[in-house]
């Protein structure tokens, strides 16, 4: 990123802590390991394992670090890049997705994206 982003912050969705925006540094592609939050909104079902290259199961996993999971679950699966290239796809609440475009803008990232695009 070469915006400086250290003290670009937003709420998690449940609103326990903040997240900075230059730690949203997950992986873009492969296998990983599904947070907390993924492996209980699928119960029953054997979704340990999540597919990055698959972008349906990615927009997936992103709604639900933004929406229920912890700051932990977003640094270690969200990636900053790909958050902002996703983001007119991602189907959020109004208040999360308000706290997140807000600090996504105060970034400059959504701006410089739509530019890109």
């Amino acid at each position: 990123m070469s915006t400086p982003l250290k003290d670009s912050a937003v709420w998690t969705g449940d609103c326990s802590a903040t997240v900075h925006l230059d730690r949203c540094d997950g992986p873009r592609e492969g296998l990983v390991r599904a947070p907390t939050c993924w492996v209980t909104e699928h119960p029953g079902r054997s979704f340990e394992v999540v597919d990055l290259g698959d972008r349906a199961t990615k927009i997936a996993l992103y709604e639900c670090c933004l929406t229920k999971g912890t700051s932990f679950a977003i640094y270690r699966w969200v990636n900053l890049d790909d958050l902002v290239e996703l983001w007119p796809e991602l189907r959020l609440p109004p208040a999360v997705r308000a706290e997140w475009e807000g600090a996504l803008t105060a970034a400059g990232l959504l701006q410089r994206h739509r530019l890109a695009g």
